[in-house]
């Protein structure tokens, strides 16, 4: 089973900070080591490979927090964009970046962010 990241809101959020004034000197030479598909591209390269597709499907995951610090720790455990800032700007832009969440989910009562993957079952016949 593979889980495999797709485009979701949560880089739509992110857009205009990374490329705002006060952050996009950080990122010029940043290389998102994040590679993002189709599910037709993803179901291609499983077969070119040698992997017989089970079944294979689009699926949100949600996440709800509590408060701005509980995205901002969320961000921090394994957000590719925090190596592009450095390491005495991290908690700010952490920062920032939650608060964009805050302001994206002003409708609801508790912020949430969802991140849409491709889950695959497949298996490589021997």
């Amino acid at each position: 089973i593979l889980a495999l990241p797709l485009k979701s809101e949560m880089e739509e959020i992110f857009e205009p900070i990374i490329s705002s004034k006060k952050w996009a000197n950080y990122f010029t030479h940043f290389d998102d080591p994040m590679t993002y598909f189709t599910l037709e591209t993803y179901t291609n390269l499983l077969e070119n490979i040698g992997f017989k597709k089970q079944t294979i499907k689009e699926e949100t995951l949600s996440y709800t927090f509590k408060t701005q610090h509980d995205i901002e720790l969320f961000l921090k455990s394994g957000n590719p964009r925090m190596k592009g800032v450095s390491e005495s700007k991290q908690d700010e832009f952490t920062a920032d970046m939650a608060a964009a969440i805050f302001q994206a989910n002003t409708s609801s009562k508790k912020p949430f962010l969802s991140l849409q993957m491709l889950i695959a079952h497949v298996v490589k016949p021997l």
